[in-house]
Order: structure tokens, then C-alpha cells, then sequence
């Protein structure tokens, strides 16, 4: 099972774009019968950032999907209305779980903190500092913290994406892992495990 991510990038007034933005999330559910999540990014993307993520099998899974909406006219009617809206070309990306699980979607209202790093050769040590820090986060929040290997784009890419059900949550679990001195000394430890500077950090919110 892998994790399938679409951002796009929509300049325009929101009253505008999130209609269109969850239209197309809600008739391509429909069309393909998946369980589907939009995210706008709040923070560490240009703003007009929407994500649809959804679980798929492998890139044969992805390749039926795709033949299924190139022969559904609505679909590229909808396309075509949000031309306007366009900022720049939209990117997807595949991800496979190396801890957690990709059960269904979390809820709307859910905050996700996503943060990503190319690892720097010690691929073993990174991932295995990698899902030790992520369970250590879990333990202080209660939430969970999925690590994922990047299929494509920079060689040795890696994800964690940890999900709080709504902001007060998120808020709290912030408060957890910024006061807890084993957290920071385990990221004083990652030292020479990634590459310097490939570290990023972003956060989404689930609106459809």
C-alpha cells in the first residue's frame, strides 16, 4: 500500500477555490469509488496549497484510476473550469509506510505536521533513527507519526506525517514534544544522518 499525493497550487479568492478544489475532490471520489482527503497547507507552502492524498496499491492501482478519469467527460470539464485558477503545475508524489499504517483518512477539522529530509548514504541508522523518533512522538501525544520513503523526486527522500484530530490537539501536542528534553536530544543525535539543510516542515488542514 502506498501513499498518493496531489498539491496544487490555486491563486484566486478562497470563496472561489475551495468550492472548486472540494468539487473535484468529491466528483473524483465519486467516479472512483476511493476514499479520497483535501488539505489546504497552513504553514511552509505558498498559500492557495491544496493536497489530495489517497491509498493506493502500486502504480498499476494508480494507472487504472487514472484510465478511468481520462474517460469521464465531467472530470475534464471540471479540469478545464479550474484552468483560471491555476498558479503553477500541480505535482504528485507516491510514498510507501516504513511504520504506521495507512488505514482510512483521518477526520475533516484533523491538523497534519509534515516534515521531510533526504537522507545523507546511512540509510539503515536514518531509518532507523527516523522511526524511533517518530514512536517517542507518539508516546508524548498519543497520536500517530507515519514514516514513509519517498519513491521519486531526490534520492533517499523520507516523510513523517503526524496527525492530530483538530487544533486544539495539535496545539497540545506542540507544547508535548517542544518541552520534553529526550525529543531534542534525539535530534541532536540525527547529526550527519541527512542532508544539511534538505529538512522542511509544513502543516495541512483536512477541509473536505
Amino acid at each position: 500500500m502506498y501513499l498518493f499525493s496531489r498539491v496544487v497550487h490555486l491563486a484566486g479568492p478562497p470563496a472561489q477555490t475551495v468550492p472548486w478544489a472540494t468539487d473535484m475532490r468529491d466528483h473524483v471520489a465519486s467516479v472512483t469509488g476511493r476514499d479520497i482527503a483535501l488539505w489546504t497547507a497552513m504553514f511552509g507552502a505558498p498559500l492557495g496549497s491544496f493536497a489530495y492524498t489517497m491509498r493506493i496499491a502500486g502504480l498499476a492501482d494508480l494507472d487504472a484510476l487514472g484510465q478511468t478519469l481520462n474517460a469521464d467527460a465531467e472530470y475534464h470539464t471540471k479540469l478545464a473550469a479550474g484552468a483560471a485558477f491555476s498558479g503553477a503545475p500541480s505535482e504528485d508524489s507516491l510514498a510507501r509506510p516504513l511504520h504506521g499504517e495507512l488505514g482510512d483518512s483521518p477526520p475533516v477539522g484533523a491538523v497534519a505536521s509534515v516534515t521531510t529530509a533526504s537522507m545523507a548514504g546511512r540509510y539503515v541508522d536514518a531509518v532507523t533513527w527516523g522511526v524511533d523518533v517518530a514512536r517517542h512522538v507518539e508516546s508524548l501525544t498519543g497520536s500517530p507519526v507515519m514514516v514513509l520513503a519517498n519513491e521519486f523526486g531526490p534520492f533517499g527522500g523520507i516523510t513523517w506525517i503526524g496527525v492530530s484530530p483538530d487544533a486544539a490537539a495539535a496545539d497540545a501536542a506542540a507544547d508535548a514534544v517542544n518541552a520534553d528534553a529526550a525529543y531534542v536530544a534525539k535530534l541532536e543525535a540525527a547529526d550527519g544522518l541527512f542532508v544539511p539543510g534538505s529538512g522542511h516542515r509544513s502543516m495541512l488542514v483536512r477541509v473536505a
